[in-house]
C-alpha cells in the first residue's frame, strides 16, 4: 500500500502538505519544537517522495501565536491555513479570508483564515470570494475537502460531487482540486502585495483555554524533552569536535520525533482520552527523555575526558565537572551526587574552583556513601568548568549573607517573609530598594464548571470569580537547608483533601530569584470542579503584561470576556508604568496565565473541571513544578529576564569524574556565547546532512 502511495504522489494524485510531522498544537511547544516539526516533516517528504510542501496546514488547533509566521518564514514556508479560529470563536473576528499574517519579527506569510469546515462537502462561498475580490482585485477562495476530526476518507459519492463541481463549465467560479499549498505557490509577489496585512496573535476566546493546563504531566515531560534535547545536542557537538565521539544524528532525530508526535493538538493539549496517555503518550515522552538523558550523559563524559581534572590529594579529594547548557555565563548553584574513597562519609566538605579558590558549599543530604552537595559555581557560556571537592572537618566558613528562620529567608539580594498560612507575604529587593509584593502570594482554588468541553475549556466566569478557598490549612514550617550556598524553608499544608509541600529557596547568587519548588498531592473532588492558581499581587503596576513566547514576546491587557486565560512560556512580566522596575514570574512547566488587575498576575497550576465528557480524569495525581519571583530594574528587555527564565529551566549539571591529566581543554572551556545578552541561542547542533554545524540565534 505504501508503494502505491508513492506512485500516487509521483503522479500528482496524492499530495504532501502541511510540512510538519504532526498537526500540532502551536501554543505550548517551544519555537524550536515547531521548527523541528517542519525540519523533520519536510525532510521526510523529500527523502520518501522527492517533494516538499510550503504550507503550515492546521485545520484544527486551539489558537495560533504571533511567532508562527516567523518560524514558518525562517523555514522557507509561504502559507498557513486553518478553519478553527473563525468557526470556533476567536478573541477577535477573522481579519480576512485570505491575507498576509505578519510575525513577531516582521516576517510575513500568506494566511487562509476562512476555508470553511474541513469536511467532505465541497462548498463555493461566493460571498467570501467577492468580498476579497472587491477589496484586492483577487477573486479567490479556498475550501478544505476531506474527512476531518474523526479520520477516514471521503466516500465515492462525495468525490463524485467534488468532481461534478470541478467540471461545471457554467459555474461563475472555477473550482480547482489542488494540494493544500498550491494557492501559496500560485500567488505572485504583485498579488500578495494587494492583500491586507494582520500583525498579532490568533487566540481562541474560550475553546482552548483549558488546553494550556490540562494533563499537566504531559506539559512537564514535553518541556523536559525540549530542554534536554537541546542540552544534549550542544554537548554532543562539543564531544564530536573535541573528543572524537560521533554525533548521534539518527538517535537524536528519532528521539525528537518520538515526543514531537505527541504535540498533536489533541494530545499535548490534554484533550485525549485517559487510555491514550497511559498506553502511548506518557510512555513515549518518558522514553524520549531517557534517550536524551543518555546522550547528554555520554557527551558530558566524553568532554570531561579532555578536561584537566587533576586533584591535589586523591585520598581526600574528588574532581567535579559542571556543564552549563545555556549561551550566557552564570554564577549559580550547582548540585552534585558524590562518593568519596573509603567507607565513611565526610563530616563536611569544601569546594574549590579551577583557580584553587574556595567557593560557598554545603552538604545537602547523606545516604550511605552517596552525598548530595551544593556549591556556588562560576561557569562560562555553553561550557564546562572543573571543581575539587575535599573532605573537611568543618563546613565552609565563607560569609555569603544567607540566613533563615521558620518565618524569614535572606541573602544579599532579597529578604523574604513567610506568614502563618505558609504564604510568601513579603519580598524586599535590597538592590532595588523595593517591596515586590503588595499582598501575600497565595494558592487559590476556584470552581471549574466546564462540562461540555471539560479538558478544552476554562470558563470566564470561573477565572474571574472570587476564589472558593485558599490553601493554608494546618501550615507547618521547617528549615531544610542552612549553609553558605543555599537556605530552604519547607512548608506543608492542606486544602479540600489535597496536600501541598513547598520549598522556598534563596542561594548565595546575588543576582538570582526567589525559587519555589512544589509537590501537590492533588485529590480534587468538588462537584463544581477545581482550578488551582497561584496569585502574585505585585507593587509594580501596568495595564499590560509581557508574556514570553520563546522567540519574542507579546503584551496583553487585563482580563476581559474575549481574552482572559492566555498562553505564555517560561515567564510573564509586569514592569511598573514608570519603567523604573518590574517583577517577572518564572516557571518550569506551566503555560496558562490570567491578569485580573493592573498589578496582579495569576499562573494556572492544575485544571480539574467537573465535566467527564471524553473520559477526562481531572489530573488526580502528584504534581511537581517550580516557579520563581525575579525583581529587576527597568524593563524585562534590559534586565536579563530571559536569562533568568533559562536558568530556572536549565540548572547547571554537575557530576563526579575521574582525576586525569589535561586532555587539551584545560580546566574550563566554552563553545559559544551571546553578546549582547538579548541575542538568544536557540540551538547548537549538527546539520541533518553533511558535516556542517548549525548555531540558530
Amino acid at each position: 500500500d505504501y508503494e502505491k502511495v508513492k506512485k500516487y504522489v509521483a503522479s500528482g494524485q496524492w499530495n504532501v502538505g502541511g510540512s510538519m510531522i504532526e498537526s500540532p498544537d502551536v501554543n505550548i511547544p517551544s519555537p524550536e519544537s515547531v521548527l523541528r516539526q517542519i525540519l523533520y516533516g519536510n525532510n521526510f517528504f523529500k527523502e520518501e517522495f522527492g517533494k516538499t510542501s510550503v504550507d503550515v496546514l492546521l485545520p484544527d488547533g486551539f489558537g495560533f501565536p504571533i511567532t508562527l509566521p516567523t518560524i514558518a518564514a525562517h523555514c522557507g514556508l509561504k502559507g498557513f491555513s486553518t478553519q478553527k479560529f473563525d468557526r470556533w470563536g476567536g478573541f477577535r473576528s477573522s481579519p480576512f479570508s485570505i491575507g498576509i499574517w505578519e510575525g513577531v519579527d516582521g516576517s510575513k506569510i500568506t494566511a487562509v483564515l476562512k476555508p470553511g469546515a474541513y469536511d467532505d462537502n465541497p462548498e463555493i462561498r461566493a460571498t467570501d470570494v467577492n468580498s476579497l475580490g472587491t477589496s484586492t482585485g483577487l477573486f479567490w477562495g479556498y475550501d478544505y475537502f476531506g474527512t476531518g476530526d474523526h479520520g477516514g476518507a471521503p466516500t465515492e459519492d462525495k468525490v463524485i460531487n467534488l468532481m461534478t463541481m470541478v467540471n461545471d463549465a457554467k459555474s461563475e467560479i472555477k473550482a480547482v482540486p489542488a494540494s493544500s499549498d498550491q494557492i501559496f505557490r500560485d500567488m505572485t509577489d504583485d498579488q500578495i502585495k494587494r492583500l491586507d496585512v494582520y500583525k498579532g496573535e490568533l487566540l481562541m476566546t474560550q475553546h482552548g483555554t483549558g488546553c494550556y493546563t490540562a494533563q499537566a504531566n504531559m506539559k512537564k515531560l514535553n518541556r523536559q524533552n525540549e530542554l534536554t534535547a537541546n542540552s544534549a545536542e550542544r554537548a554532543s557537538v562539543m564531544a564530536e569536535l573535541f573528543a572524537g565521539t560521533a554525533y548521534p544524528t539518527e538517535t537524536l532525530k528519532q528521539s525528537w520525533i518520538t515526543f514531537l508526535c505527541h504535540q498533536f493538538h489533541d494530545d499535548l493539549t490534554g484533550t485525549s482520552v485517559a487510555s491514550a496517555y497511559d498506553n502511548y503518550s506518557l510512555p513515549d515522552e518518558r522514553n524520549a527523555l531517557s534517550s536524551f538523558t543518555q546522550i547528554l550523559n555520554n557527551a558530558n563524559s566524553a568532554v570531561s575526558q579532555k578536561l584537566d581534572t587533576r586533584v591535589d590529594d586523591p585520598a581526600t579529594t574528588i574532581p567535579i565537572v559542571v556543564y552549563n547548557p545555556i549561551a550566557s555565563s552564570r554564577h549559580d548553584i550547582a548540585e552534585a551526587m558524590v562518593q568519596f574513597p573509603g567507607t565513611a562519609a565526610p563530616k563536611a566538605i569544601k569546594v574549590y574552583d579551577k583557580n584553587g579558590n574556595e567557593v560557598p558549599s554545603q552538604i545537602k543530604s547523606v545516604s550511605g556513601q552517596n552525598i548530595k552537595i551544593l556549591f556556588m559555581a562560576d561557569i562560562p557560556a555553553n561550557g564546562y568548568s572543573v571543581f575539587q571537592v575535599k573532605r573537611s572537618d568543618a563546613a565552609s566558613s565563607i560569609q555569603t549573607g544567607l540566613s533563615i528562620t521558620t518565618s524569614t529567608l535572606e541573602n544579599k539580594r532579597y529578604k523574604v517573609e513567610v506568614d502563618d498560612f505558609g504564604d510568601i507575604s513579603s519580598i524586599y529587593d535590597k538592590k532595588l530598594g523595593k517591596e515586590l509584593l503588595k499582598n501575600s502570594s497565595s494558592f487559590e482554588v476556584r470552581s471549574d464548571k466546564s462540562t461540555t468541553w471539560p479538558a478544552w475549556e476554562v470558563l470566564y466566569e470561573d477565572v474571574t470569580s472570587v476564589p472558593r478557598s485558599y490553601v493554608g490549612q494546618g501550615a507547618a514550617k521547617a528549615v531544610t537547608d542552612s549553609g553558605a550556598a543555599q537556605v530552604t524553608l519547607r512548608v506543608t499544608r492542606s486544602n479540600e483533601g489535597s496536600n501541598f509541600t513547598h520549598y522556598y529557596t534563596l542561594t548565595a547568587d546575588t543576582l538570582g530569584f526567589v525559587k519555589v519548588d512544589n509537590t501537590v498531592d492533588w485529590k480534587a473532588s468538588n462537584p463544581n470542579g477545581s482550578l488551582l492558581k497561584v496569585s502574585f499581587p505585585l507593587t509594580a503596576s501596568n495595564p499590560t503584561t509581557t508574556y514570553d513566547l520563546g522567540i519574542g514576546t507579546i503584551d496583553r491587557g487585563v482580563d476581559y470576556s474575549k481574552l482572559y486565560e492566555v498562553p505564555g512560556h517560561q515567564w510573564a512580566d509586569i514592569t511598573n508604568t514608570d519603567k523604573s522596575y518590574g517583577v517577572a514570574i518564572l516557571n518550569n512547566c506551566k503555560y496558562g496565565w490570567d491578569k485580573p488587575a493592573d498589578n496582579i498576575i495569576n499562573l494556572s497550576l492544575i485544571h480539574s473541571p467537573n465535566g467527564t465528557s471524553y473520559n477526562y480524569r481531572n489530573d488526580i495525581y502528584v504534581h511537581d513544578f517550580t516557579y520563581a519571583i525575579y525583581g529587576h530594574k527597568g524593563s524585562w528587555a534590559e534586565s536579563n529576564v530571559v536569562q533568568a527564565g533559562e536558568r530556572l529551566n536549565l540548572p547547571l549539571i554537575a557530576f563526579q569524574t575521574a582525576a586525569h591529566n589535561d586532555g587539551g581543554l584545560g580546566k574550563e572551556f566554552s563553545l559559544v556565547s551571546s553578546d549582547p545578552s538579548q541575542i538568544a541561542v536557540m540551538a547548537v547542533k549538527k546539520a541533518e546532512y553533511g558535516d556542517e554545524y548549525i548555531i540558530r540565534v
